[in-house]
């Protein structure tokens, strides 16, 4: 790329070159179509390009169509106006066609959330409700249209888990979700599993509009050794039991319905926060804590020449596993702590004096700092990424995506990694003072 090319770039670009090599197709294309963006649209697509692959591609396949998310790129983020775009793919009566038209629709209002994320009228935590808003709105018409004028759906019923259920999704956010149904019909179980294999297969089938979600479903009863789809009564004896372990507790603080027409799934869910918010020893509790979490760390957490943002010393699950034990630890006698949320489980801790405010802020700040670079990781390609290099130079676009770009790419960098260890650093300090771990 010439010295001229990057000079007409905006400044803010993540990877000039990315940017510059798919702005030099897109302006052959829209030549050649005779279509003529604006000054602002070429602007921000320009920026798209240096951003998100998985963006790039979408705009190219939408062409002109696109540029409607770019003109208003505020517009449209409300649960109300999220609903009439989606709910439009449900007007066409083949139900292969309604998906697809639902990716679509899905992938522009997503591309509308980024945009306001890149240009910073969204921030961290707004982005991350605008996600989770749309992937809720988003299964729920995927189910509509599988199940279109299926009686069944009346018998059935979602849990979310993780990051959806705290609503904290960010871009490439897998879909954590359990399947639930009455329990009184074997045949209705048999009905239930074909659709539901039905949904999975569409919802995450790739196709030139891109893709819905990925979804996981190894957190339902006994994992992928459970039946797929699990009857009420038996998720409730399941989590109820005296023999599940903490971190099973653990994860179900981060759980919540999300499609639910006949209140099964609340009805369910309701039924075991006795059992996830009891009286705990603090001891046994703050033991398997700190095994589970060193477990996770030491198995997971530490890929050779990599520092793993989720997982890794100092990494987003120490501060997950930080509000998981106060939860659960004071949750039985403060309902406040009865969040699927990591930030309002922070603030909730401060506001009943768990924590210092010091202490509370720091973390907060933390979580930003890293769920921000999760995000700007996630969105190149919509993948599930948690790691960086340990090597500087090798992170120069993630720095530039964090803000990291107003001096020499090198130093710039360095700072980045500077940043990046101190915050981790930070964290890892306070989980051990808090775990009487110094």
């Amino acid at each position: 790329m010439s010295e001229a090319e990057s000079t007409a770039l905006p400044e803010n670009t993540w990877n000039p070159a990315a940017a510059a090599a798919s702005l030099e197709r897109w302006q052959a294309l829209c030549e050649r179509e005779q279509w003529s963006p604006d000054d602002k649209s070429q602007n921000l697509i320009t920026r798209v390009f240096g951003a998100s692959w998985y963006f790039t591609r979408f705009i190219f396949y939408r062409g002109q169509d696109v540029l409607t998310c770019l003109h208003y790129p505020d517009s449209g983020l409300d649960d109300a106006s999220m609903r009439e775009k989606l709910l439009a793919a449900m007007e066409i009566p083949e139900s292969e066609a309604a998906l697809e038209q639902l990716r679509i629709n899905k992938n522009e209002i997503m591309l509308q959330i980024f945009i306001g994320f890149l240009t910073e009228r969204l921030n961290q935590r707004e982005t991350e409700d605008a996600l989770t808003r749309l992937a809720g709105h988003t299964l729920g018409i995927a189910i509509d249209i599988v199940f279109l004028d299926n009686e069944d759906k009346q018998h059935f019923a979602v849990l979310g888990m993780g990051r959806m259920a705290g609503g904290e999704m960010t871009f490439g956010s897998d879909l954590d979700l359990v399947f639930l149904y009455p329990g009184n019909s074997d045949e209705l179980f048999t009905r239930l599993g074909r659709q539901v294999r039905i949904f999975l297969r569409e919802i995450a089938a790739m196709s030139p509009a891109g893709i819905m979600y990925e979804v996981d479903t190894r957190l339902r009863p006994h994992g992928n050794s459970g039946v797929l789809i699990t009857s009420a009564d038996s998720f409730a004896r399941y989590h109820a039991s005296d023999s599940r372990e903490i971190w099973e507790r653990q994860m179900m603080t981060r759980c919540r319905p999300v499609y639910d027409e006949i209140s099964l799934a609340t009805g369910a869910w309701q039924g075991i926060l006795p059992c996830i918010y009891r009286d705990y020893d603090h001891a046994l509790l703050r033991d398997a804590v700190i095994s589970m979490r060193h477990r996770v760390e030491t198995e997971l957490g530490s890929p050779r020449e990599k520092f793993d943002i989720k997982r890794g010393c100092g990494g987003i699950m120490d501060i997950d596993f930080i509000t998981h034990y106060y939860q659960l630890a004071f949750g039985h006698e403060h309902s406040d702590l009865q969040t699927q949320s990591t930030r309002t489980a922070l603030i909730a801790m401060q506001a009943l004096q768990l924590l210092d405010d010091e202490t509370v802020n720091d973390l907060l700040s933390a979580y930003d700092f890293l769920k921000r670079v999760e995000t700007c990781m996630r969105v190149h390609d919509m993948k599930s990424v948690d790691t960086i290099s340990r090597h500087a130079q090798a992170n120069r676009v993630i720095a530039r995506a964090m803000g990291y770009h107003d001096g020499p790419d090198d130093a710039d960098t360095e700072q980045f990694m500077t940043d990046y260890q101190s915050w981790t650093g930070t964290t890892r300090d306070i989980f051990s003072r808090l775990f009487e771990l110094v």
